[in-house]
């Protein structure tokens, strides 16, 4: 089964706030393999228009920092996870996400 899971990046470390973002890493997973990725410039994004970006890309898990409530709304009513409060590089975050070690407020480096 095929799933999605988003970064949301400043430079090479994971925004500290959702609609802060440069750009959203999108990988896609086959189990705990990767099989695609791609992003989405978020920079000049309104957060509303950043939440229609992301839920259409059909992601099921959204990795950030903080997340405006409603940002939050929005996503979650799309049927996307947010394990947000979480600080580190993406690669190092992701690794723990496919370890099933992540969780909100996490630091990774």
């Amino acid at each position: 089964m095929r799933t999605k899971v988003a970064f949301c990046l400043w430079g090479d470390r994971i925004a500290p706030r959702y609609d802060r973002s440069q750009m959203v890493w999108i990988v896609t997973l086959e189990g705990n393999t990767v099989v695609h990725e791609t992003t989405l410039a978020a920079e000049h994004l309104e957060p509303t228009s950043l939440c229609s970006a992301v839920a259409a890309q059909e992601v099921g898990t959204l990795i950030c920092g903080g997340v405006m409530d409603q940002c939050r709304r929005i996503l979650t009513r799309s049927g996307v996870v947010i394990i947000d409060n979480i600080i580190g590089s993406p690669r190092a975050v992701l690794k723990r996400f496919l370890a099933g070690t992540l969780s909100p407020g996490t630091v990774v480096d």
